[in-house]
């Protein structure tokens, strides 16, 4: 009788598939693992289908969104976000505002019954989301500086006192928004502490550019350059593209050069996308991947098309040159290990149809 092969650690599961595949994805999209973020919806929505199970649909909508916000696709961001769930009224609101228009987003926030003032009672909602920094870009964009700054302050205040470090982390960087360079530095330098020792990836590459940003206003270009380079390769590595941009910007104004991304090539394939590519190279089917690796053939397919996009190929039929190019260097530089573990991105820059300037 054949041996039973192992399950990969990506794959296994103790408790309820939908449990489980819950926590799980929402840990990816905090540590930054996109695509197998987007594999385990894939996969999970098809199990609950085929189980007449309760599903997420609402959370995985929300999920998507925030992974296209933390990508720069915003208007995607914003259709997704744009429906409730339940009687939330937070992620519709993040929905208006990456869509310009922040008076709506401020409108659906006033429904919470929310206080700016630091010494005001802090409601649950406060505490588990964080409707103060998206009140604090609407109100910026809305030309009203001081309301925004009292947002911001607001935050810092509720992260101080319930939040996590990573949370408090995400508040200080917008407070530190509204100062001058210098005057920033200390908040900033701080929040760096916070996030340096968390596996959470697009929060590290959000708050060290900002950091770098401030760095290089100050005057202090050698201390810029070295963390706007760490800021520009983990945003390149993790795909989000408005914040490397950024970076890339304050880099070459700190008279750094840019150095070559990592977007493509092996080196920038996950654990999971390796080991499906992998496997069509040597000639399985999706059908016969998915039997191997116990997923879908639709979570396949997700890695697969993962797979040609980072490696700039059409099809399977380049599979093996493409993967062997570079072999080397992925054993050096393999962004898809490391603990899962973070909280929900910040809101980031950029809306649709109306010129915005919200923090990248």
């Amino acid at each position: 009788m054949p041996r039973s092969r192992p399950r990969p650690s990506w794959t296994r599961s103790s408790t309820s598939p939908s449990d489980l595949d819950h926590e799980r994805i929402a840990k990816a999209v905090e540590k930054g693992d996109f695509e197998d973020a987007l594999a385990g919806i894939d996969l999970s929505e098809e199990l609950t289908t085929r189980h007449g199970l309760i599903g997420f649909e609402g959370h995985h909508r929300s999920v998507r969104g925030m992974i296209a916000l933390q990508r720069g696709r915003y208007a995607e961001a914003a259709d997704l976000l744009r429906e409730p769930i339940g009687a939330d009224t937070v992620g519709p609101a993040l929905g208006a505002l990456l869509s310009g228009e922040p008076d709506r987003a401020i409108a659906l926030l006033a429904t919470l019954g929310l206080e700016s003032g630091a010494d005001a009672p802090m409601l649950p909602v406060e505490v588990e989301l964080q409707p103060h920094l998206i009140a604090s870009h609407a109100f910026e964009l809305l030309g009203d500086r001081q309301r925004a700054e009292e947002e911001a302050e607001r935050e810092v205040a509720v992260r101080r006192r319930f939040g996590s470090g990573p949370r408090l982390a995400l508040a200080l960087r917008r407070r530190a928004s509204f100062l001058p360079a210098r005057g920033s530095l200390g908040l900033l330098e701080e929040a760096v502490a916070l996030a340096e020792p968390t596996p959470l990836r697009p929060l590290r590459a959000r708050v060290m550019t900002s950091y770098g940003a401030a760095l290089r206003r100050s005057g202090r270009t050698e201390d810029a350059r070295e963390a706007l380079y760490r800021a520009a390769d983990l945003a390149g590595e993790l795909g989000m593209e408005r914040l490397r941009e950024r970076a890339f910007r304050e880099l070459v104004l700190a008279g750094g050069r840019p150095r070559r991304r990592r977007l493509s090539g092996p080196a920038s394939l996950t654990d999971a996308q390796h080991q499906v590519g992998e496997l069509a190279a040597a000639g399985l089917t999706n059908r016969e991947i998915a039997e191997q690796l116990y997923v879908t053939i639709k979570t396949v397919e997700t890695h697969l098309n993962a797979v040609y996009r980072k490696l700039g190929i059409g099809g399977r039929d380049e599979l093996v040159a493409a993967l062997d190019a570079d072999a080397p260097e992925r054993a050096l530089s393999r962004p898809g290990s490391g603990p899962l573990d973070g909280p929900a991105a910040e809101v980031d820059s950029g809306a649709r149809e109306r010129p915005t300037r919200v923090q990248s």
